[in-house]
């Protein structure tokens, strides 16, 4: 970046005399395929995707196809759609030809790039089943290319994969891996196009020990990669680590300040309207009323990539009605304890005739869940509405004792949201 930074006027003067009637198309699709690394570490990502736009139209025009270039084109076009949320519409079709010239022409390299892309498609929509299928056959590719940079993004993608699945010590297994190489080599060994893993580590990171219950383990990895974004000096950086782990962390311990000192390290731009303007909902409705809060509840372990476009509609209207329980969560499980006890706490808020019962099996199946995935924040989260609904019965001991044998188990956090307010009840049930 350093060397190269300035050269991007260069490359614009150069692309448009390349397809101007006396320049030359060949250099210009060649071009315009191999910058793809500049064009994307600036986070000029919706010019770039109007240049290959370009450089696509003329394909046809070569005396002589060009396989090879043609494959590196439909990657970059892919990168660039990814990274500009732009045409996404022409995501995975981008991808699938890139994987399909990349099989009859390309490298392992060129191979590796259109597999992420494949995984990146199917992470969008959600499908983290068949994601993890595609993680797994990257990694299996990567290792035996025997780059260390193919391995270390292998990696990075099989750990965000777990996570969203709910299998948090996979995922924590794969990026201690990881970070263990970065601290050795630094950012040497990144072939990502726009997050380095010194900055995605450790934000992938800080939701995994909050959700294994280590909420001040959590806040020094996000501290670690806010630190390597602002070291980037780049916006996209910054905000992916934002959104991915500064807001969420922030308003799961309960600091609504420091969400919204986050959320105004942002810049705006049209890439980062959608993810951001969710996050600002979700800080809205915290600072609201206790309906506000519970439609956050039911809406933050929601959001993801492939939700993020219909939560942020929901940010028009001023009021915002309390949702009916839903226990659909797709295939995105690391927060289907939340989803279960939230909905617990619908039912008791629409408060139908068989409200408390339907409640105590919703939060006994999520503490199931919660401890099945090792998940000691969810755990108490729901521990502390079951014990507030038997208090309520007037099972008074069985509340205290459940509650207190949960936040027994924390080590750290004294201070976040949660953990005060179950050391507060059980004093006041003593």
């Amino acid at each position: 970046m350093r060397l190269h930074a300035g050269r991007i006027d260069d490359f614009r003067a150069a692309l448009e005399w390349s397809f101007s009637q006396g320049g030359d198309l060949s250099i210009g699709l060649r071009l315009t395929a191999n910058s793809v690394r500049l064009w994307l570490r600036l986070s000029l990502t919706l010019e770039y995707v109007s240049k290959i736009e370009r450089a696509l139209q003329h394909l046809s025009e070569l005396p002589q196809p060009d396989a090879v270039v043609e494959m590196r084109l439909w990657t970059a076009f892919g990168y660039a759609i990814w990274y500009s949320a732009s045409r996404r519409d022409r995501l995975e079709a981008a991808f699938t030809l890139a994987l399909e010239l990349a099989n009859q022409v390309g490298d392992v390299s060129d191979r590796l790039h259109a597999r992420w892309g494949i995984w990146a498609t199917r992470r969008a929509r959600g499908e983290y089943r068949a994601a993890l299928g595609l993680a797994g056959d990257y990694a299996a590719l990567a290792e035996t290319a025997g780059e260390q940079a193919d391995a270390v993004l292998g990696d990075r993608i099989l750990g965000l994969t777990h996570h969203y699945l709910g299998n948090q010590a996979a995922a924590g297994q794969a990026l201690e891996r990881v970070r263990t190489i970065v601290r050795r080599t630094g950012t040497a060994t990144d072939t990502d196009f726009q997050l380095t893993s010194e900055v995605a580590v450790p934000a992938l990171l800080a939701r995994i020990l909050w959700l294994q219950g280590f909420p001040d383990q959590a806040m020094t990895a996000l501290r670690e990669a806010i630190d390597a974004s602002r070291r980037a000096d780049h916006w996209f950086s910054l905000y992916y680590t934002v959104c991915l782990a500064g807001c969420p962390l922030t308003l799961w311990i309960g600091d609504l300040a420091q969400a919204q000192a986050f959320l105004d390290m942002t810049v705006n731009s049209a890439a980062s309207d959608r993810w951001k303007g969710c996050w600002a909902l979700m800080l809205r409705l915290r600072r609201g009323g206790v309906q506000d809060q519970l439609v956050a509840s039911f809406l933050e372990p929601r959001l993801d990539l492939s939700t993020a476009a219909n939560i942020s509609l929901m940010a028009l209207p001023p009021i915002i009605p309390v949702p009916q329980p839903d226990e659909e969560v797709g295939e995105a499980e690391w927060n289907l304890a939340e989803i279960l006890r939230v909905n617990a706490e619908l039912l008791l808020w629409h408060g139908e005739s068989d409200a408390m019962p339907a409640a105590e099996s919703c939060l006994l199946r999520s503490l199931d869940v919660a401890r099945q995935q090792s998940t000691l924040s969810w755990e108490l989260r729901t521990a502390t509405s079951l014990a507030r609904l038997w208090h309520r019965g007037g099972r008074v001991a069985d509340a205290r004792d459940l509650l207190a044998a949960t936040s027994d188990r924390f080590t750290e956090g004294f201070g976040t949201g949660d953990v005060v307010t179950a050391r507060r009840l059980i004093a006041e049930w003593s």
